[in-house]
């Protein structure tokens, strides 16, 4: 009992630091800030009831600017102008209530000011109208406008300079002609883009110095001056970003459109690009993913927690593709132990300090920011990440529900609730994922998962033997798309769903629950001696699709400091990894454990142990080594083990 005296001491203290602001009272969700370009901000949140509502903003904690809503509804959203390196602190006010100061800053905005409204270098002339309405045509089919536009073959930069004009798209220009760059350079500058918009260089455009993956998007200008590509083909696919990257190609010539799109249609079908449709004189392709490319859309890179990409492309031999932002601005540090980064369809997005942030994986373009106040977990490995990504979409959890938010633009989209749990009086989204159309959460309470990055919180939580794991009441599942619930499980309040334990197959979900005396007196942490207590421990399978329990299975499980679940589906196993203190002369020794269950009845199929070698208390997360699911082997750090009968193999890893 004395630990769970400690405990509750050490979980008070962090709470003391951490504790949510009346935000989460007023207002239904939110808020939400979402850097839409340079200089503007979109503030988003939704209250209860249809009300009326403030928002205040200054550069200070005192009395601010007053953006008034006058009209009640639920759903509000205001766009406000702000400065570069600035820090800005809001207020929403609702009736007579207001919010505590929330905050964001502007630093190292990557946004660009647009095109001066009067910018004309090149005057007018036949050409002017048809320039126009290719650039119109362009920015509409390449939906988000952020990213790299390369112009091959861009003359004196005309179509350059339209497509910067109408997006926010870097445009780079290659020409061969030395006279023609010349006069492009000049022109840009003039107008005032040349740098910040557009830039040229003068190249053989047989062969551009250039690595591969660069361009979001592909275009002509000589090709829509003559009909003709300026270079061989094999530029242009190689140019091409994976998993998106558009070629936009056609002519303004309409005696040549005919037979110039049938061509770039032939090249692309042998290329393996999809070719979206044909407008008249112009040809869409869109190259497709890399063949082998894996993706890591989880915490533990999917829903099966295999902490494996499934990526067949990785050799031995690295080379860096792009470096530069986001920097440590706005990186929770690794000693907090919060969630790393996430990527799917060629997108990078970086959970940081109470801000998600969305980057272009092949050539490293921001497409958005988005600031979302008291959401940043520390202590994952003990608790469930909050943020989780679909082929479209990106889910965060924020207090008490969770944002879905477009994967390539960051605007919100839709807002889901949960369901209530008994005894639950502050109640918060715990564990999130998504699969198919299905979108899982858990409700825990408001102190289970640690809020916010400090020294207190790291040290209570963190470091160090025997610390508690964050636990859930409930969990459910939802259609990811209109947030109708499909099924809700344990919201009768009498188990405690261990967060860390918590896993998904296509068809199953398995989680370890409690329903220990002490583990139900408990309503958010609890270590591994008062959770995984014998004949109150069980291993749980539920069909994923309906929430129906398909079976329980009591088990005794040896671990102390830490676990994880893992599905082998393959196999069809369920693996639980986890680690103790085992006396051991002179001192005690951390050991780890791998048991493993059938999938199909949770009946156990073997079991194996080592001892480490590493002294208990050790801080450096010894405790905690997730392992690996690679086709019949799961890797430790310590061993590879065969999945099939579960026997250790030799091995020799180094720790770097």
């Amino acid at each position: 009992m004395s630990h769970r005296i400690r405990f509750n001491f050490i979980l008070l203290m962090a709470l003391c630091v951490s504790g949510y602001a009346s935000t989460a009272t007023i207002l239904k969700s939110g808020p939400n800030i979402h850097f839409e370009r340079r200089g503007q901000v979109t503030v988003h949140w939704r209250t209860e009831q249809a009300a009326s509502s403030v928002l205040e903003y200054a550069t200070h904690t005192g009395r601010g600017t007053f953006v008034r809503h006058e009209e009640a509804k639920t759903e509000h959203a205001v766009t406000l102008s702000v400065k570069s390196d600035t820090t800005y602190f809001c207020r929403i006010h609702v009736g007579t209530t207001a919010t505590d100061h929330f905050q964001f800053d502007s630093t190292f905005e990557h946004g660009r000011d647009p095109v001066p409204e009067d910018a004309a270098p090149y005057g007018e002339d036949r050409w002017t109208p048809i320039y126009a309405e290719a650039a119109d045509f362009i920015v509409s089919q390449v939906g988000p406008t952020r990213g790299i536009c390369i112009d091959y073959g861009c003359g004196e930069g005309r179509l350059a300079f339209e497509i910067a004009r109408r997006s926010q798209l870097k445009v780079i220009g290659f020409e061969e002609d030395p006279e023609k760059v010349r006069k492009a350079r000049a022109r840009l500058d003039a107008a005032g883009v040349y740098g910040s918009h557009v830039v040229v260089h003068e190249m053989d455009l047989s062969d551009l110095a250039c690595r591969d993956y660069l361009a979001n998007l592909v275009v002509s200008d000589r090709m829509l001056r003559t009909g003709a590509l300026p270079g061989p083909w094999s530029e242009v696919l190689r140019l091409m970003r994976p998993a998106g990257g558009t070629a936009i190609l056609g002519t303004a010539l309409k005696h040549a459109a005919t037979n110039l799109r049938q061509s770039i249609q032939a090249w692309a079908e042998t290329n393996k690009l999809r070719v979206n449709d044909a407008h008249d004189q112009w040809t869409i392709m869109r190259r497709g993913p890399l063949a082998g490319a894996g993706s890591w859309d989880h915490f533990y890179a999917n829903p099966a927690n295999t902490t494996n990409s499934s990526d067949s492309r990785i050799t031995n031999t690295l080379q860096l593709l792009w470096y530069g932002a986001p920097g440590p601005r706005y990186i929770t540090d690794r000693h907090n132990r919060p969630m790393a980064s996430l990527y799917t369809n060629g997108i990078v997005v970086t959970p940081g300090l109470d801000r998600l942030m969305a980057y272009d994986a092949y050539n490293g373009v921001r497409y958005w920011d988005m600031v979302m106040p008291d959401s940043t977990r520390v202590s994952v490995q003990r608790d469930s990440a909050w943020v989780c990504l679909a082929e479209d979409r990106v889910y965060a959890v924020h207090h008490n529900h969770c944002v879905a938010l477009k994967l390539n633009s960051g605007v919100p989209q839709w807002c889901f609730e949960m369901p209530k749990t008994d005894g639950l009086s502050q109640a918060r989204w715990g564990y999130v994922a998504t699969q198919e159309d299905r979108l899982y959460g858990s409700s825990q309470n408001a102190s289970a998962s640690v809020i916010g990055s400090d020294r207190p919180k790291i040290m209570a939580f963190s470091y160090g033997d025997n610390l508690p794991m964050a636990v859930s009441h409930s969990v459910f599942c939802l259609d990811r798309h209109a947030g109708k619930m499909k099924w809700t499980y344990g919201t009768d309040g009498t188990r405690r769903i261990i967060n860390p334990s918590i896993t998904l197959s296509k068809d199953a979900m398995v989680f370890i629950e409690s329903t220990h005396p002490e583990a139900l007196s408990s309503l958010a942490r609890m270590p591994a001696s008062e959770l995984l207590v014998p004949s109150h421990t069980c291993l749980v399978k539920l069909d994923s699709h309906t929430g129906h329990e398909l079976w329980r299975q009591p088990v005794t499980l040896p671990f102390r400091h830490m676990l994880y679940l893992q599905i082998a589906t393959k196999q069809k196993l369920i693996i639980a990894t986890g680690a103790r203190d085992v006396k051991d002369d002179p001192k005690d020794k951390i050991h780890y454990d791998v048991l493993a269950f059938n999938l199909n009845d949770g009946d156990k199929a073997w079991s194996c142990a080592f001892k480490t070698g590493v002294e208990s208390g050790a801080s450096h997360g010894e405790q905690e080594q997730p392992p690996v699911i690679s086709a019949d082997t799961l890797y430790t750090k310590y061993f590879p083990i065969d999945l099939r009968p579960g026997h250790a193999q030799a091995y020799a890893f180094s720790q770097s």
